[in-house]
């Protein structure tokens, strides 16, 4: 039998405590799951923020090109007003044109053309004649200003001979005649311009040669 000698007293080996986790060490373990949270929080924020002004970039876009269709369909349609309203001058002038001529005897012929374009012109020939000669529209407004001019010094002219002492009474005669079929004829080419003018719906009164 083998005896074994225990220690006692101040025989007893000492025993170092185990060191305590720092305070430290225990809060950053503690604080690592909220941080990751409020870092998640901060990119999906941001993300949310990027959609959102993405969202607006294109809702903006959307409304400006929208904005742009509407300003270019009402400029379309100003100027197909407008273009109308062009052409309905241009024939009313034309006619006009070509009343003034027949009564002064006159065997031009104005009419409306139209190019690929869609720019008017006018176009004029003789009566026994098929080549057109094609005028712009400021030729044709100075041919049209020489025509109401000649025609109203023409009928002035005849009213000046009725003034006019005449030599007997067959001249009277004679120049009665050739004072009323002027007129006649003055005034049928006139009533036939105002009846087309109001059969188109323009205002006579208002209606301006310049």
């Amino acid at each position: 039998m083998v005896s074994v000698a225990l220690p006692c007293g101040d025989d007893l080996p000492v025993v170092a405590p185990a060191p305590r986790r720092p305070h430290s060490a225990i809060v950053k373990s503690r604080a690592r799951p909220e941080s990751a949270c409020l870092a998640k929080l901060a990119v999906n924020l941001a993300s949310a923020r990027q959609a959102n002004q993405q969202a607006a970039s294109k809702a903006y876009l959307r409304k400006a090109a929208a904005k742009k269709k509407l300003e270019a369909e009402a400029f379309a349609d100003q100027l197909n007003v407008e273009q109308t309203q062009l052409k309905e001058r241009l024939i009313t002038k034309i006619e006009q044109a070509n009343a003034r001529a027949r009564y002064l005897g006159h065997n031009r012929v104005y009419s409306l053309l139209q190019d690929f374009r869609g720019e008017y012109a006018i176009g004029a020939r003789q009566t026994d004649d098929l080549h057109v000669a094609v005028l712009a529209l400021e030729v044709f407004e100075r041919e049209f200003r020489r025509l109401v001019s000649t025609a109203l010094v023409e009928a002035s002219s005849s009213s000046a001979e009725l003034r006019r002492p005449p030599a007997d009474k067959e001249a009277v005669r004679l120049s009665l005649v050739k004072i009323m079929n002027a007129t006649t004829q003055l005034a049928e080419t006139l009533d036939e311009q105002l009846l087309e003018m109001q059969r188109k719906g323009w205002n006579v009164l208002a209606w301006d040669h310049k």
